[in-house]
Order: structure tokens, then sequence, then C-alpha cells
């Protein structure tokens, strides 16, 4: 009996220590928590994550119309239909598709050499005590920075050249300032005979075509939705993999 007793305390002791965890991950924090069932790419879940994309988007659409119906800037507002009609023809021609081309050539080297890097020196600071006090706050100040505040210094340094965008993404170490890095680079360097995605946006606003220029917004925006959604759920693979999901979600 007395064993028994212990072993009962013993577990509430166990239950009692574990609650404050529990009780850390309730209300907004556990919604953060991944959910992913034993077929992360069946047609269910696949749904589940595009039906609220999909639903914030024909939000979107229907403001923006109602936006244009009042007649709010009309000749410089296009409504919807004018702009998917801008995007369809646009999609007809190479140039757009040869533009995504090296646009995402751009992002993969820059992200590539991000991480690359920013691994490196991840371990090296992490590892080494002396070098993680000289120069963590230096990191921290890097971070912080704008990267468009690097583009004096990477066109001085590299030209109007392809270095110099990857060089301004591989200092956002960061891949959501790497991809807003990218943009920024492609409106200021501009090369030529590469029509990247940045060009054409800055080409359209040159000419005040604002169908055109929110027709190349919705594809920058389109690419970021995919990638987002293609890291989320390569995420969401491997967490459930190394056994980081709680089983009674699967």
């Amino acid at each position: 009996m007395a064993r028994l007793s212990n072993r009962s305390v013993t577990a509430e002791m166990v239950a009692a220590a574990a609650e404050p965890e529990a009780a850390a991950l309730t209300g907004l924090d556990n919604l953060e928590l991944p959910t992913v069932s034993r077929h992360p790419w069946s047609a269910r879940n696949i749904w589940a994550v595009v039906w609220p994309k999909l639903l914030a988007i024909g939000l979107v659409i229907g403001v923006w119309e109602l936006v244009h119906l009042t007649g709010w800037k009309q000749f410089v507002l296009p409504g919807p239909a004018t702009v998917f009609a801008n995007l369809w023809e646009q999609m007809q021609h190479a140039q757009l598709w040869q533009a995504i081309d090296i646009t995402m050539r751009r992002a993969v080297i820059g992200f590539a050499l991000s991480v690359l890097i920013g691994a490196v020196i991840g371990a090296l600071v992490s590892r080494i005590k002396p070098l993680r006090a000289a120069t963590g706050s230096l990191i921290t100040a890097l971070q912080t920075m704008p990267s468009i505040a690097w583009f004096p210094f990477a066109i001085i340094l590299f030209g109007a050249t392809t270095n110099a965008i990857i060089f301004v993404i591989v200092l956002g170490s960061a891949p959501s300032v790497a991809n807003g890095s990218l943009m920024a680079g492609e409106l200021l360097v501009i090369i030529l005979g590469q029509p990247s995605i940045g060009a054409l946006l800055s080409a359209a606003q040159d000419q005040s075509d604002m169908a055109t220029a929110i027709a190349i917004m919705i594809v920058i925006l389109a690419l970021g939705i995919i990638i987002d959604m293609l890291f989320s759920k390569a995420d969401a693979v491997i967490r459930r993999r190394r056994g980081m999901t709680d089983p009674a979600s699967a």
C-alpha cells in the first residue's frame, strides 16, 4: 500500500510539473502549433490550407470591385476585370515567364547563400563565447538595418549587375527579408537584357500603366503565397517525421 501511495504521489508531482508547460501552450500560443495528419499531401489537407487563402483573395477582389464601382480615382485605379485581362494577355507572351525565371533564380541563389553563411556564422557564434560577446550586438544591428540601406555600397562595389542584388539579399539573412530585398534590388538595379519582375514593375510605373503594374503585383503575391505554402508544408512534414507534432492531432 505504501508503494502504491508513493507511486500515486509521484504521478501527481509529474502531472503538476507538466501543468505550467501545458498552460503556456494554451490560448493564442496553442493556435501556432502545427496540426499535421498522417497524410499531409491528401486532398483534405491541401484544401484546408488553400481555402482560407482563396477566401482572403475573394474578399480583396470584392472590396477592390466595390471601390472601383464608386468611381474613386477610376482613371488611375482600374477594376479587377481590366487588370486580370491585362494579366492574361501578359501570360500569353514569353517576357513574363522569362522575368519570373530570372527573379526566381536570383531568389534561390540569394536564399541558398543566406542559409549557408547564416548557418556558419550562427554555429561559430553559438559555440565561441568571446566571439558571441564581440559580435552579438553587431549581428542584431545588422538584422534591424533595412536592406535598402546597403544599395549605395552594393552599386559602388559591384555596379548595376546581378551581384549587387545577390549581395543585398545575402545581407538580409532571413527568408522573409531576402524576399523583400530581391524586389527592391530589381526595382533599383535594372540590368539590360534581363526583364525581371522588378524591371517590369518599374517600366509599368514609368509609363503610368496601372493595369500592368497591378497585374505584376498580383504575380508577386501569387509567387509569395506559393512559396509560403511549400515552406509550410515542408516544415509540417519535417516536424511529423521527427515526432514533433501532437499524435492526437494526427
